[in-house]
């Protein structure tokens, strides 16, 4: 996945790839230019939660079937064996969340961050909070709560702070912790 995001072009040929097609059919150079189309594609697969995309993706039985496969375990383990039912787990907006800061003086409006992730990615935002000002002041800040926990980390890509350009605008997104209050 860090390939997808990054800026760096591919040094090294996907197995997969080299698999599936005969030599120099496909060159991993076209999802480097079209990572934007390949990242949205899995991103709806992951947001796809009764369907198929968190079965891909389920890490744990991919090391099941790589030892079965390969002969270390015995017979195939009742993981693999079993129907898949998927734990339907409800994920709080804090945890689908990202702050945003603005620079000084280029505050971006919520309809152009919404338009943003929306030719990125699909309908992947619930909202965009953007904090109020007095006196004609720019925001300075906001919030953007994404449908699904993954979407918070295709943002990130690994990183802690990243920056996009909206427009002629930077704004830095992190991800959104809540304030401890004092009760």
């Amino acid at each position: 996945m860090l390939y997808l995001r990054g800026e760096q072009s591919f040094i090294l040929e996907i197995p997969l790839l080299s698999r599936l097609a005969p030599q120099g059919f496909i060159d991993p150079g076209f999802f480097v230019f079209h990572q934007d189309l390949v990242v949205r594609g899995v991103a709806d697969i992951l947001e796809d939660l009764d369907g198929v995309g968190p079965l891909i993706f389920e890490d744990r039985l991919y090391r099941f079937m790589a030892r079965y496969q390969t002969g270390l375990l015995g017979r195939m383990p009742p993981e693999l064996a079993a129907p898949y039912t998927y734990p339907s787990v409800l994920v709080t907006e804090d945890c689908r969340s990202m702050f945003i800061t603005f620079s000084r003086g280029q505050h971006v409006d919520r309809e152009d961050i919404f338009n943003h992730f929306r030719n990125k990615w699909g309908d992947c935002i619930v909202r965009v909070l953007i904090a109020k000002t007095t006196g004609g002041a720019a925001p300075m800040y906001g919030r953007i709560i994404f449908k699904r926990e993954a979407f918070v980390s295709l943002v990130l890509n690994g990183e802690q702070l990243v920056h996009i350009n909206i427009g002629d605008c930077q704004i830095w997104l992190r991800r959104y912790y809540p304030r401890m209050r004092n009760i």
